[in-house]
């Protein structure tokens, strides 16, 4: 944690941002009529945690129920990728679209607030396409704490005794799911402003960017430093906070902070090594996912290309080991202790703790009230920080 003592940056660091609305906040106003923003009583200034619960949950809400009612009408009467589609998006930290708002926030937006629930949402549903295709290249068999989307689809064919291959349906049907929330991701980005799309379209290209390099990474069992970063920049890091607080600021027509897009870049870093460090040495109950995934697979992450640089050539022979489809579970354990061991874990560590006490630095001078600093000191602390 941050400890620089007295200054706002200590200040911050003492305590983390809540993640979740509260059961109270996250109530969801009742489904029905065309998906328009429910905009009339918004206070912009309201806590972000409240702006998503009253404002973007809905409008996702109201947006999946037309969707629902298109296919009727197109003589669809089964909705199930719709409906897990919808379910899925009941969990998750929400991020993107809080940093969506504060990037609003910090240039002070009042005007077209139905546009930044639009701007929310689409975030929102892009993430949901982007884990749940996620999900079925690793072949992992969990998210938030159930079972991954393919796998509950695989499940309902089994289940069902439906015929043909249960596995491949629930590929399938993931896929459906994924490219789905996708296309409505990207029709309700068509309705923003010209600049605002722009910045859409290059986020959409990062985070393609990022996952294609992250599956051939894998492939080829490139394990540099230079790929690792360039993965974690693109796949995550720019669409879970730089890219997000520039949408924001883009919605409300102004230009924001300069410090806005290098903070939310050393923010996303380390959001996304915190995930690295936890998809090895998390606890799988406290995560929702599964733990070893990333050695089974080989990815390029930063924490494995560090282990590769440090590690002692009495354990570097276990790295050759890294993405073998027999890898045991006792090795899996070994190449963990030794990653521990080599200085990896805590060479990792020490560089997300770095990334959050520049981004606070860069807040303190910046041109933004008190309330929007603080509140995105908090989050990203929280963010950087989180434990799942």
């Amino acid at each position: 944690m941050v400890t620089t003592s007295g200054s706002f940056t200590s200040r911050v660091s003492r305590g983390r941002a809540s993640f979740l609305p509260s059961e109270a906040q996250a109530r969801v106003v009742p489904i029905g009529g065309h998906p328009t923003p429910r905009t009339t009583d918004m206070q912009i200034g309201d806590s972000d945690l409240e702006f998503v619960a009253q404002h973007v949950r809905p409008f996702l809400a109201d947006t999946i129920e037309a969707e629902k009612q298109t296919w009727t009408d197109m003589g669809a009467s089964w909705h199930g990728v719709l409906e897990a589609v919808e379910d899925f998006m009941d969990g998750g930290k929400w991020l993107r679209p809080r940093f969506c708002y504060w990037g609003f926030e910090s240039v002070g937006g009042r005007s077209s607030p139905s546009d930044l629930v639009r701007a929310c949402a689409a975030l929102e549903l892009l993430h949901a396409f982007a884990l749940i295709h996620d999900d079925i290249m690793d072949q992992s068999d969990s998210r938030r704490g159930r079972p991954s989307l393919h796998r509950h689809f695989e499940g309902e064919h089994r289940d069902a005794d439906w015929s043909g291959s249960a596995q491949q349906h629930g590929t399938s049907t993931a896929l459906l799911a994924g490219d789905v929330a996708f296309a409505m991701a990207c029709r309700l980005a068509a309705e923003l402003p010209a600049g605002v799309r722009s910045l859409w379209s290059r986020l959409v290209s990062e985070l393609m960017a990022g996952q294609y390099l992250d599956v051939a990474g894998a492939a080829r069992q490139e394990h540099s430093a230079h790929l690792a970063r360039t993965i974690s920049r693109l796949k995550s890091g720019r669409y879970t906070v730089a890219g997000p607080l520039l949408l924001g600021a883009a919605v409300a027509g102004a230009t924001p902070d300069p410090a806005l897009e290098p903070f939310g870049e050393l923010i996303g870093e380390s959001f996304q090594l915190r995930d690295d460090l936890l998809g090895v040495f998390g606890d799988s109950k406290a995560t929702g996912k599964p733990v070893g995934d990333d050695i089974r697979s080989g990815k390029p992450t930063v924490l494995l290309a560090t282990a590769e640089w440090l590690m002692p050539a009495g354990d570097a022979q276990l790295l050759a080991r890294l993405g073998q489809p027999d890898l045991t579970e006792g090795e899996i354990t070994e190449l963990t202790a030794a990653i521990d061991r080599c200085g990896a874990r805590a060479q990792v560590e020490s560089r997300i703790q770095a990334n959050v006490r520049r981004a606070l630095a860069l807040l303190e001078p910046a041109d933004l009230t008190a309330p929007v600093r603080n509140a995105l000191a908090g989050l990203a602390v929280a963010a950087a920080n989180r434990e799942l």
